[in-house]
């Protein structure tokens, strides 16, 4: 496996342990409003924006290497999930320590970058020669989707509408999550077949 092939598979896990930790985060926080809810989802984008910056880094490697155009959406989408990510951690600390209806106007900012480096990725992937690029693009389009529920959850929040908010912001959550887990197969998938069709060729070559 190449060094920028390594990268954007730690930052496929990473992004994963992110959405999971955030995830989480937002069911304590609609269901007991508790802080230790708010801090989790902090940390969870935390740990997502670093993630997508590996991924970022990775795919730029690869750009280097291989020059084909279809990264460049790749990169674009990573850094600004990257962007979203960082947005939405300052987000709830500002909604912990500051004020609460700032850190949800921020989140509306943070998620919808964020839903928008997604689908980026996901155009990317479509134009890629990937073997698991349909599951790397439903990956991609379920975190943007996810994200953009989340967007629209933090309006709901402003609004008022806090069961409502919340549970936009729940379902959201947990679509990034799946989307997340979607992507991690896709890239495990996508090493084991390349791995597998470098053997059949060292194989047939050494025949």
């Amino acid at each position: 496996m190449k060094h920028g092939d390594e990268l954007i598979y730690s930052g496929a896990w990473l992004i994963l342990i992110g959405a999971i930790i955030s995830a989480l985060g937002v069911t304590r926080e609609a269901t007991t409003e508790s802080l230790m809810g708010a801090k989790l989802v902090g940390q969870g984008n935390a740990i997502g924006a670093f993630g997508n910056t590996l991924q970022a880094l990775g795919n730029t490697e690869l750009f280097q290497e291989d020059k084909e155009q279809f990264r460049n959406d790749i990169i674009i989408g990573c850094w600004l999930q990257a962007a979203g990510n960082s947005t939405n951690t300052v987000a709830t600390e500002i909604e912990i320590n500051t004020s609460e209806e700032e850190g949800h106007r921020l989140n509306v900012v943070g998620s919808g970058v964020l839903g928008l480096g997604a689908a980026y990725e996901a155009v990317g992937a479509a134009e890629g020669n990937s073997p698991t690029k349909n599951l790397e693009v439903t990956g991609n389009s379920l975190i943007a989707l996810g994200a953009f529920l989340d967007a629209a959850g933090n309006v709901f929040l402003l609004k008022k509408l806090e069961t409502l908010g919340d549970r936009l912001a729940l379902i959201g959550g947990w679509t990034q999550v799946a989307g997340a887990s979607v992507n991690v197969i896709a890239i495990t998938s996508a090493s084991n077949i390349e791995e597998t069709h470098q053997k059949n060729m060292e194989y047939y070559w050494y025949e």
